[in-house]
């Protein structure tokens, strides 16, 4: 049976952000984030949905992070994805993160929070360590995470090496939309990442996983929903 058994590998990665100017820390923005709702197509046919959502709990920021991926090969489930992720950022650092991820069968757990050595995080297997305290996860909306060259895996709880190269601008909707790409140094799998409008919105995502290309579509961002998916 049809089996992608490395897509989780982009989706791992399916969790990075980016800028390469200073932004205001998350807790701070002038313009707080907006919701962000996705589309996701695999070689063009529906795959599911990618959801970010953000509220304010006093001096806190939570952010709720939720995918849901299937592949159907005549109409018979092959291949599920699903990842829920819950962070709390508090003056522009990430002070706790709780993930759960089903990997076509295979559960992951992640848990991390703020401590006065670091950020401790309990990875996927159980072991525990300490990162940095300025520590970025791999969730795409911070665009904070171009300037990093280390990020905290969200689905295996490992620190991440990437390096994060500058593409051409493209035109958005709202304006230009700045384009880059996430190279992650262990096996060099690329993901590229657009961000555009007034607020610098995480808009566009694409990658490839064994032969066929993912695309995220920007179905509504802040409450508004946009034209139709292709």
């Amino acid at each position: 049976m049809f089996r992608i058994t490395r897509l989780s590998l982009a989706l791992s990665l399916v969790l990075v952000a980016l800028a390469g100017l200073t932004t205001a820390a998350p807790s701070q923005a002038v313009s707080p984030p907006r919701d962000i709702s996705f589309n996701v197509f695999r070689a063009g046919e529906p795959m599911g949905s990618h959801t970010v959502s953000f509220r304010h709990d006093g001096e806190k920021l939570i952010v709720e992070i939720a995918i849901d991926l299937e592949v159907r090969l005549a109409f018979i489930p092959v291949f599920r994805y699903s990842h829920r992720n819950r962070e709390t950022w508090q003056d522009g650092r990430l002070v706790r993160l709780e993930t759960t991820t089903d990997d076509d069968g295979t559960k992951h757990k992640v848990f991390a929070e703020a401590t006065d050595d670091g950020l401790r995080v309990t990875d996927s297997s159980g072991e525990t360590y300490i990162a940095p305290a300025d520590t970025i996860p791999t969730s795409y909306w911070n665009r904070e995470t171009v300037r990093r060259s280390e990020l905290l895996n969200t689905q295996s709880g490992k620190m991440m090496p990437v390096r994060i190269e500058e593409g051409a601008a493209d035109k958005s909707a709202d304006g230009e939309a700045a384009h880059y790409r996430l190279i992650k140094l262990e096996d060099g799998t690329p993901v590229d990442v657009w961000y555009g409008g007034q607020n610098g919105d995480w808009i566009r995502l694409a990658f490839e996983a064994r032969g066929s290309k993912i695309d995220y579509e920007l179905s509504a961002i802040g409450g508004r929903a946009l034209q139709a998916a292709k």
